[in-house]
């Protein structure tokens, strides 16, 4: 989670540093959060994506992913067509407690969450459990 957070703030640092503050690319930005957040869930896949992670997007086709572990692959799957690409997951996938845990269901859904609420969405969420936002555990 904290890495999810040091690379948002430099993404949205570059973001408005540059002042490109067209609609298209703030809808660009909140689908690459959501999808940046997925990634650094799995630590495997987090170390694989680093350096496909450019300021003009993720190059999926350039990672690494073999020997990747069936959760690492879900999350992959979902920060993929968080980008725009073919959906790797169908709902009864997401339904079935054998593929898909609780703890992965709950990371995905938030991934979803910050893909259509932005990323105000995880304050609120900190906010709901008696943490300020910002403030580390």
């Amino acid at each position: 989670m904290k890495r999810f957070a040091i690379v948002l703030k430099y993404e949205l640092k570059e973001y408005f540093t540059n002042k490109v503050f067209m609609g298209l690319t703030v809808v660009l930005a909140v689908l690459g959060a959501a999808a940046l957040f997925l990634l650094s869930a799995d630590n495997f896949l987090w170390n694989q994506a680093k350096p496909c992670i450019t300021k003009n997007g993720i190059r999926y086709k350039e990672m690494a992913v073999h020997g990747i572990d069936p959760d690492g692959y879900a999350l992959l799957c979902a920060a993929k067509e968080m980008c725009g690409g073919r959906p790797g997951l169908s709902l009864s996938e997401l339904g079935d407690p054998e593929l898909i845990g609780d703890r992965l269901l709950q990371v995905i859904l938030t991934g979803i969450l910050i893909s259509r609420h932005g990323i105000g969405i995880m304050a609120e969420k900190e906010e709901r459990k008696g943490r300020r936002p910002g403030k580390t555990c």
